[in-house]
């Protein structure tokens, strides 16, 4: 596993990895890319191991994430496109392709790994209005499409631990149909910690391979429990503890806090605690029972974040005040929690809000550089 020291060493780089000149790189699809967590993720391993990389296709809906990945993998980059994925399919939930899916993978090639974040909003326990029943919910088997299609030796789908209950039945879908289709598939269940970073993020991993048992995947990926004790957040941003805001850097600024909510963090440094007190909170929570104990919360040096949500700007919305600064974590911090070392470029990024939910809803680095690191032998 890519320890914990790895990742504070990685955070504060400013030039991305190295990766060799190789006449045949490893043949990447990415599917619901965002601004590249998963594949950021590759290039590290790959880098790791000395070995090549190109991305074939990244796609998603959203512009100003696949701008984002295009300036960060634009020299190992053949197609990026924003393009609905729901049109690839025959049906909602299908692993099987429409004409449009048909032209799209003809157009790709072979693949090596195909590697998705399918849209997780569905399955959040946040989610209170079309929880399970989502329509998002329906495209987590298009991944597995494409894999079949284009005879990827290796696929990593991941979602939040919810997704095994939604309507549809869509990992059950796509993993008995990959496994019809000779690849071996299992299920993981993690949190980002055991992969090295501070932040407890629990996450469904559906890991298939064409060139590995199920025995063998159970074993390569069993090094994500061995995790000892938490991770503590503050090596892996202690040195922007005082950094300054640059007005040319999104990334950089902090949130403008209301008189009653800098009140509100005035007392969490003065008593010396982490957790704010009901009669301080706001109305909903002071006058009745409620489980909402991190929200307006103080971050702890010594413990690993709580999930880094496009939130991580308001301390109304979790646990997200700065164990020593009296004020909310900023995007580089964020980023930094969510394994985005300081040479990904986030520049193009206009409104903050975009900046802080690209940020929020990306897969971390560290789920695929850590089990692709583990993979990759085979191929």
């Amino acid at each position: 596993m890519l320890t914990p020291d790895f990742w504070v060493a990685e955070s504060a780089k400013k030039e991305w990895p190295t990766l060799p000149s190789e006449k045949n790189p490893i043949r990447v699809g990415d599917f619901f890319s965002g601004c590249g967590g998963l594949t950021l993720g590759l290039v590290i391993a790959c880098a790791e191991a000395k070995r090549n990389i190109n991305i074939k296709i990244a796609t998603d809906v959203w512009q100003d994430a696949l701008q984002v990945y295009k300036d960060n993998f634009a020299s190992i980059l053949t197609d990026a496109k924003v393009l609905d994925l729901s049109t690839t399919v025959q049906a909602p939930g299908s692993v099987n392709l429409s004409d449009a899916g048909h032209s799209l993978s003809m157009k790709i090639g072979e693949l090596d790994i195909v590697v998705a974040g399918p849209p997780c909003q569905g399955h959040s326990d946040l989610n209170n209005s079309s929880r399970r029943d989502d329509p998002r919910n329906l495209l987590y088997t298009i991944p597995a499409a494409f894999a079949l299609k284009n005879n990827a030796k290796i696929l990593i789908i991941e979602n939040v631990p919810n997704v095994v209950h939604a309507t549809g039945k869509v990992v059950g879908s796509a993993l008995n149909t990959l496994h019809e289709n000779g690849y071996a598939v299992i299920e993981v269940f993690a949190d980002i910690q055991d992969f090295g970073l501070p932040q407890t993020r629990k996450r469904h991993l559906l890991i298939g391979s064409k060139v590995h048992t199920a025995e063998e995947l159970t074993e390569l990926t069993r090094s994500s429990d061995r995790r000892a004790q938490d991770v503590p957040l503050w090596p892996i941003i202690s040195d922007l503890e005082d950094e300054l805001e640059d007005p040319s850097r999104l990334i950089t600024k902090r949130t403008k806090i209301s008189e009653e909510n800098k009140s509100r963090i005035a007392h969490l440094f003065a008593k010396n605690v982490y957790d704010l007190p009901d009669r301080l909170r706001p109305a909903c929570h002071r006058d009745k029972a409620h489980s909402y104990v991190s929200m307006y919360g103080r971050l702890r040096k010594d413990r690993p974040s709580q999930t880094i949500t496009s939130g991580f700007g308001s301390m109304g919305q979790g646990r997200f005040v700065h164990p020593t600064r009296q004020r909310t974590i900023t995007a580089h911090e964020a980023a930094r929690i969510q394994g985005f070392p300081d040479y990904f470029n986030f520049d193009s990024v206009k409104k903050v809000t975009a900046l802080r939910e690209m940020i929020g809803n990306a897969v971390p680095p560290a789920v695929t550089a850590n089990l692709f690191k583990a993979l990759m032998n085979k191929l």
